[in-house]
């Protein structure tokens, strides 16, 4: 094979974003098409003006250091995600320019992109937001492996203003290494090593993620709870409930892509933040919301298996 020559993965979708990796490397694009299998999407028209055309990332290595590492340039239309990116860092920051095409996407079309994790329990979406580090993937992937329980996504929580459901996402979880070591017990692929590209995270695909009873939603879920998870190791796990006015203030905190401001914006951007934070305050109003300070895992599923039961 000549340096010319890629391998292409499948096409995936994020909330409506589309798109295939393309690299030289045959071990790195095989990597991509087996974690982010649950994002697989069938062929798109060939319209590039279509929201069904794909946007191709293409990978490519730059040099392999005195250590072994290797090192690649990430690419996509008409933009450099990166001109520098360690092997061991290439799932994560990939997923994070994919993430953030998937936001942009969210707010194309009239929905709320809320920065959080989500699970659900018969059919009530518990909604988790919060920053990184704040336990809300952690939180989100322990409820997923639960008797009764179904994962629902992580990081983008695609809001619908009309109905306040959560659109399922494929994304595979990150997990740090705290993370794995607490789930590792319970994820089969956490028992093994994870590859070369997977050394500052290590991920999930959301349909390894079943608790007995569940399996993945493939439609949107009503949201019946909002909980905003914060670690805190000083105290035991305690749950609270919260006023909607400090709910909704959290929600404005944790929306990707922000809500009114006094920054200049077109009418467009205005209209739209408008109409996410109309959509918030509708929500907070609806939905029970409790802030959650966990500092044992399996005591904090209990504390919010109680607050939606």
């Amino acid at each position: 094979m000549t340096t010319l020559e890629r391998f292409r993965t499948s096409r995936f979708h994020a909330h409506g974003y589309h798109f295939a990796i393309t690299s030289a490397d045959e071990e790195l694009v095989a990597e991509f098409n087996e974690l982010l299998v649950d994002m697989r999407a069938d062929e798109p028209p060939r319209d590039p003006d279509s929201d069904s055309a794909t946007d191709v990332i293409h990978i490519d290595e730059l040099a392999t250091d005195d250590d072994g590492q290797r090192w690649y340039r990430v690419t996509g239309p008409q933009r450099v995600h990166y001109e520098r990116l360690w092997e061991g860092s290439m799932i994560s920051h990939t997923l994070i320019a994919v993430n953030h095409a998937a936001a942009m996407r969210c707010q194309e079309h009239g929905a709320v992109p809320i920065h959080g994790g989500a699970a659900a329990l018969d059919g009530r979406a518990v909604v988790l937001p919060g920053h990184s580090e704040s336990g809300k993937t952690t939180l989100s992937t322990a409820l997923g492996t639960r008797p009764g329980w179904a994962y629902v996504a992580d990081e983008v929580c695609r809001l619908s203003p009309d109905h306040l459901t959560i659109a399922p996402y494929g994304k595979p979880v990150a997990l740090r290494r705290r993370s794995v070591a607490l789930l590792a017990d319970v994820i089969d692929r956490l028992g093994r090593d994870g590859s070369r590209l997977e050394q500052d995270e290590r991920f999930v695909p959301p349909s390894e993620l079943r608790g007995s009873a569940s399996a993945p939603p493939s439609a949107e879920q009503p949201v019946a709870l909002i909980v905003f998870p914060r670690v805190d190791t000083e105290q035991a796990s305690k749950i609270e409930p919260v006023s909607p006015a400090r709910a909704l203030e959290l929600l404005t905190q944790n929306t990707l892509g922000g809500t009114p401001s006094t920054r200049t914006l077109t009418r467009w951007e205005q209209q739209r933040r408008v109409a996410a934070f109309a959509a918030l305050d509708r929500l907070v109003r609806q939905a029970p919301a409790y802030e959650l300070a966990m500092s044992d895992l399996d005591a904090a599923c209990h504390l919010v298996e109680e607050a939606v039961g």
